[in-house]
């Protein structure tokens, strides 16, 4: 019981450093160069969280899969993440960055795993999937 409890906590610690990684994020957009911006929210997803972005963008499929099965990325957690490379590829866009689909293939496969993971059909994760297919077909 007690280690659920700790699993519960870690959890629920994750999902709060998530919400507000996003949440900075969306203010730092409006103020900072987008370059600034992107090693911002890495060092902060490294400090809070134990999540290295760039190395995350540069996994195998596989590797991702065996660092996904992490038991403190719950479907809300993965769908917190997914928020952030969302705008992060968003900013990448709009810079016109060559790596903008890599940002956003990563958070339709978050979306994927967080799918498989809650074993529960979501209508805002299906819109949010479509939406992000819609930008990687259109910065193919």
């Amino acid at each position: 019981m007690e280690q659920r409890d700790y699993l519960k906590d870690q959890i629920d610690q994750m999902g709060k450093a998530l919400a507000k990684i996003l949440s900075d994020l969306m203010g730092l957009k409006t103020k900072n160069e987008p370059q600034s911006v992107f090693s911002q929210v890495n060092q902060q997803l490294k400090t809070q969280v134990d999540l290295d972005l760039d190395k995350l963008l540069k996994f195998s499929t596989d590797e991702r899969q065996v660092f996904l099965e992490n038991d403190t990325f719950n479907a809300a957690n993965l769908e917190k993440l997914a928020k952030i490379l969302k705008e992060m590829g968003n900013l990448a866009a709009e810079n016109r960055a060559d790596y903008v689909s890599a940002y956003f293939k990563l958070a339709l496969e978050l979306l994927n795993s967080a799918d498989e993971k809650s074993k529960a059909i979501s209508l805002e994760r299906i819109q949010e999937k479509q939406n992000l297919e819609k930008l990687i077909e259109q910065y193919a």
